[in-house]
């Protein structure tokens, strides 16, 4: 799926738009440029990784969202180091905490990203 394809999608399912941090990193460069641009996000959130091919490749959520990208990034878990591995560019949607988990579910049974289909295995 194009990402902006996604992006009506998830404007047509959520009422909110995507926000695209900075532009993809290089396949073979070091993921620490994730720590920094982590700082635009918003506290909490729905946010979508996407591979150097701009392909969907894992979407989470939380009330806490800078904490929560920084581990995706520090963590030696078989399935963060795959996402970690595979990282090119982030986006996210703002909303309000009663409305963070209802959307990323929402959202992951929509499109199905590989990175959450192997966390659920390693589960």
């Amino acid at each position: 799926m194009y990402i902006d394809e996604l992006a009506v999608t998830v404007q047509e399912l959520t009422g909110k738009t995507i926000n695209f941090i900075g532009e993809p990193v290089p396949k073979n460069n070091e993921r620490k440029s994730v720590l920094l641009f982590s700082k635009c996000f918003p506290s909490q959130g729905v946010y979508f990784f996407f591979d150097s091919d701009l392909n969907l490749i894992y979407i989470g959520a939380s009330c806490h969202l800078k904490h929560r990208i920084r581990e995706h990034f520090q963590n030696k878990h078989n399935n963060t180091r795959w996402i970690k591995d595979q990282f090119a560019y982030a986006g996210f949607i703002e909303c309000y905490s009663n409305e963070v988990f209802k959307y990323e579910n929402s959202l992951i049974n929509e499109f199905n990203p590989n990175g959450n289909r192997s966390a659920l295995k390693s589960l």
